[in-house]
């Protein structure tokens, strides 16, 4: 169970099932923890259960989990695991609008992801920081931020990365009442989740 966390976690996720993945992922916490390896997946797994938490809105238990599963994954050294249960507990805070809290969490996420030479994980922690800085009014940092995602997810042409930076950029645009820049950055997402048949894409109306 535990050696097929990544897997399952991304099944619950798309699949909207987090209350299973709950269900799936608990016995594989309760599991010993003794040794390195054991350690590496009680952390992985960790980092899934938090996940499916965040998902459900039971933001409390998820960063515990995560805070959890942070240490064991420091004691292992497994550094894609830390990343996963930093962006958890970070994204736990944020779900609650503690933007202070959450900002140490994404920012080691993105030390991680910057030090492994990460791309995805880098662009996901850019993004989070954006928008801790856009909800505490650093709108510059916030820009800063996601367009530096944007960025990295067009060199690797993620399409449907891309299309989310684009919504969000746009939508910080538009909350600083710059439509065209916001109008760009809808238009450009709708043409290519037209284009690459990305279906989530909702462009923002009231852009002029």
């Amino acid at each position: 169970l535990a050696l097929s966390c990544g897997a399952w976690r991304t099944y619950f996720e798309v699949r909207g099932r987090a209350g299973e993945g709950i269900t799936h992922f608990q016995p594989a916490v309760d599991l010993s923890a003794q040794g390195r390896q054991r350690q590496s997946l009680a952390a992985d797994a960790r980092s899934a259960l938090s996940r499916m938490h965040y998902l459900r809105g039971d933001h409390q238990s998820g960063l515990a989990i995560a805070q959890s599963g942070a240490e064991l994954a420091e004691q292992c050294n497994d550094r894609r695991a830390l990343y996963r249960c930093l962006t958890n507990a970070g994204s736990c805070h944020s779900a609650q609008a503690q933007w202070g809290a959450a900002r140490p969490y994404f920012e080691r996420a993105l030390a991680i992801g910057r030090d492994d030479c990460m791309a995805m994980e880098i662009a996901a922690a850019l993004n989070n920081l954006g928008i801790i800085a856009k909800n505490e009014g650093r709108w510059d940092e916030a820009l800063e931020h996601y367009t530096q995602a944007l960025a990295i997810e067009r060199e690797h042409e993620r399409h449907a990365a891309v299309v989310r930076c684009l919504s969000t950029l746009g939508g910080m645009h538009l909350s600083r009442g710059d439509w065209p820049a916001a109008r760009q950055c809808m238009e450009e997402g709708l043409r290519l989740s037209e284009r690459f048949r990305i279906d989530f894409f909702v462009p923002v109306h009231a852009c002029g």
